[in-house]
């Protein structure tokens, strides 16, 4: 049974609160000025990771019944998996405006309670065009022996195979591919992206059932069916993953960038995490193609953004301040970042993302990322939010 505690930790940033656990290890939550959760470090853990959320019945219907509508398909996964609302330990939540926000966020307070996830909104259209809201979560079960990907709540496809809404990554490695794009219509870009990541599982030894959840940034929202479509024909014969989708402006050549998350076995590493470039992929000092997680327990941030209204350069440093007293809290720091996405909804904080992180980050051992230009980051007079996942040290 999941067991309760309370550790008060005074520190210059926030304060570590309340941690449930997972059998007899601690989940940690970490508490920001602001009174939210900004990290939860969870032990090593079997991790379900969600298709994304929407409402079924959006006729007629207002933000705070479509956030119900979304949290009671979250109460049903969670009651197949037989966990606690307290073992959520990620939301990624997408809004249709930065209004939808502060409604979403209160009842979240209501249904998590002191134990709340950490939580990353963005504005993006849905994939059903009525919807105002919808969410993908991360939930930690206990660690099984099982090296294998499992798939639930599967959905027969015309042309075969079927698709999950949700996948159970087990216990031991995990690799995070940085976002991959091709060229052409959306059409063929998700046909070539697709075939692309696949190539880089190959390298990696790794095959399509071993995806656990695909990430997409696609352009525009409304022809989200075509690239439904060509994911599911490229893994036709197996089980389709858990799909999320977000609206990004690129340009018409590249209407798509997908990343994923894919099991990897177990290997004997003392680091927690390592970094690797596939053949014929050039490496950057910024970000890492593939981070690969070995077995380590994880630290999953909420979306991080500046502490006060400023031009870019200003919120980036104020947002990798904060990241840095965090990591430091849960026993990691800038050498373990495993996967970073950066929302920037204006030019200026998009160029000094890319002026100012490779002062923080180790050209050898820089994150999988992505970055999307969206619409807003949901909060008010903020123009960057970072969203990202770590490892402890050790």
């Amino acid at each position: 049974m999941v067991r309760q505690a309370l550790i008060y930790l005074a520190t210059t940033f926030g304060v570590v609160c309340g941690v449930a656990s997972l059998e007899a290890e601690e989940m940690q939550r970490i508490v920001g000025a602001r009174g939210d959760i900004v990290a939860v470090r969870l032990p090593a853990a079997s991790l379900v990771h969600t298709a994304q959320l929407v409402p079924h019945d959006v006729k007629d219907s207002e933000l705070p019944q479509q956030g119900a509508q979304v949290l009671s398909q979250l109460a049903e996964l969670l009651a197949e998996f037989n966990a606690l609302r307290s073992d959520v330990v990620k939301l990624n939540v997408y809004v249709r405006d930065d209004q939808a926000v502060a409604a979403f966020k209160e009842l979240l307070r209501e249904w998590f309670g002191e134990q709340a996830p950490s939580v990353a909104y963005v504005v993006s259209p849905l994939p059903n065009s009525s919807a105002a809201i919808g969410l993908d979560a991360v939930i930690a079960l206990p660690a099984t022996a099982s090296s294998s990907v499992a798939y639930h709540r599967l959905q027969p496809l015309p042309g075969g195979g079927k698709l999950a809404a949700a996948s159970v990554l087990p216990s031991g490695d995990a690799v995070y591919v940085s976002g991959q794009a091709e060229p052409g219509d959306l059409r063929q870009a998700t046909r070539g992206t697709v075939a692309s990541l696949i190539s880089t599982l190959e390298n990696l030894g790794l095959k399509k059932q071993d995806v656990v959840q695909l990430k997409c940034f696609i352009m525009p929202m409304s022809d989200v069916a075509i690239a439904n479509q060509e994911i599911t024909a490229a893994f036709q014969g197996h089980t389709t993953p858990p799909i999320v989708y977000v609206e990004w402006a690129s340009s018409e050549t590249i209407p798509i960038e997908i990343e994923l998350i894919a099991a990897a076995g177990k290997a004997n590493q003392t680091e927690t995490v390592s970094y690797s470039t596939p053949p014929g992929m050039k490496a950057s000092p910024v970000y890492s193609r593939v981070a690969h997680v070995h077995g380590a327990s994880r630290i999953y941030f909420a979306g991080l953004v500046a502490t006060a209204a400023g031009d870019g350069a200003s919120q980036v440093i104020s947002i990798y301040e904060q990241l840095d007293s965090v990591l430091e809290q849960c026993g990691s720091d800038f050498e373990h970042l495993v996967k970073a996405t950066y929302y920037v909804s204006d030019g200026d904080a998009s160029e000094q993302l890319n002026k100012l992180r490779p002062n923080y980050y180790n050209p050898q051992r820089p994150p999988a990322a992505s970055k999307a230009i969206v619409p807003s980051v949901a909060i008010g007079q903020r123009s960057i939010s970072i969203d990202m996942i770590a490892t402890p040290k050790s």
